[in-house]
């Protein structure tokens, strides 16, 4: 059997020995918790800083497609509400006074929670690949929460 690389060394933190870390457990990172003081049951306490692996699980807030609980979207059950003109550009192309018009038109075939689920679903899945149209997803989302929402804040 082939050696694995080292590409890296951490301190286990129970047993105190330095260990490598391989190509193979990259998967995992290294943590450093800095040492501190604070208070506990009215006494002093001092921290030892230390360093363990844990796994790595990406950028905060960013969930792997199969556990994404967000349903896929299907293509066009927004834009076709647009006036015929602006059908062939990205819905968020058309301008604001006729998306308003497709979501009072979506609203009144789909209902009010449908509409507001796919805003919601454009906002989260656009939040970080295209922020303009997550913006814009975000002020109609709440255009719509304001007009036919009752009560809802969101």
């Amino acid at each position: 059997m082939a050696k694995r690389r080292v590409v890296g060394f951490y301190t286990d933190r129970r047993t105190g020995k330095v260990k490598p870390v391989t190509a193979r457990s990259r998967r995992r990172i290294r943590v450093r918790v800095k040492p501190t003081t604070f208070k506990r049951d009215g006494k002093i306490v001092h921290r030892e800083g230390y360093t363990y692996m844990r796994q790595d699980v990406g950028a905060p807030g960013r969930t792997p497609p199969e556990k994404r609980v967000i349903p896929p979207l299907q293509e066009g059950e927004l834009s076709k509400h647009l006036p015929a003109k602006y059908r062939d550009k990205g819905f968020f192309d058309a301008p604001t006074r006729a998306r308003h018009t497709a979501y009072r038109k979506s609203v009144a075939e789909d209902g009010y929670a449908a509409t507001r689920g796919r805003l919601q679903a454009i906002i989260v899945l656009n939040k970080r690949t295209n922020p303009e149209v997550a913006r814009k997803a975000r002020r109609d989302f709440h255009w719509v929460v304001k007009n036919f929402g009752k009560g809802d804040g969101g």
